[in-house]
Parts: C-alpha cells; structure tokens; sequence
C-alpha cells in the first residue's frame, strides 16, 4: 500500500493512482500550484499545474458538452476540490490536452519509487 502526502478522488492514494489515474500534491508555495501524477495510457506523467491554467473560459473548450459530462454547473463544479477537478478534466479532454505529453513517463514500479522518494524526502 502506498502512504503518500499526494491525495486523489478516492481517499486511498493507490486506488486513486490506479484506479482513476491521478494522484495532485500542492508542495509548492502558491496554493494554486500542484503537482500532478496522471495516467498516460499504461505509464505514468509527472508535471505541474494550477488552476488558473484549466481551460475553461477558453474559446476552444466546449463548457456545455464538459458540464453535461460531469452533470454539473460550472459554480457546482467550481467548489470542488482540485483532485476532482482535474480528474474531471482529464477524463473529459485526455491528459494529452491537458497535461501535454511527458516525454519521460514513469512505469508503474517506478511512479511507486517516486512517491516513496517524494514522501522520504518531504
């Protein structure tokens, strides 16, 4: 079982890891800035995102299609917690359009290794 400071849509990291594929730890100073660990088809990406950087109010992005996907409002929506939201996200739009492509993702021993690292190092 991994015991990590990252936290997910469920409360247990490894489902949430494995299961719906994110893991989000806000270890930096701004509160709007998480790290994210997310699945990448049978491999696993690391980056860094905020909230501010969602696409929502973009031109391209289809909010009626994404909040009838998560049968939500977008004020609904809004009060959720990060984890939530970028799984939604990432469900909807792909980690791709999201995330962008990790030229270097981690298999699944070795996102285990980077979590048991991150948690010895924190």
């Amino acid at each position: 079982m991994i015991t990590t400071k990252f936290h997910g849509v469920d409360i247990d990291p490894e489902t949430s890891l494995f299961e719906y594929g994110i893991l989000v730890s806000n270890k930096r100073d701004s509160v709007d800035d998480y790290q994210v660990i997310y699945r990448q088809g049978d491999l696993f990406g690391v980056g860094w995102i905020g909230e501010r950087k969602f696409p929502v109010e973009e031109e391209w992005f289809n909010k009626e299609g994404f909040f009838s996907y998560i049968g939500m409002t977008q004020e609904e929506w809004e009060k959720c917690a990060f984890a939530s939201k970028m799984h939604d996200m990432i469900s909807y739009h792909g980690s791709e359009n999201i995330m962008g492509i990790d030229y270097y993702p981690f298999t699944k021993d070795e996102v285990i290794e980077f979590l048991i690292f991150k948690e010895e190092t924190a």
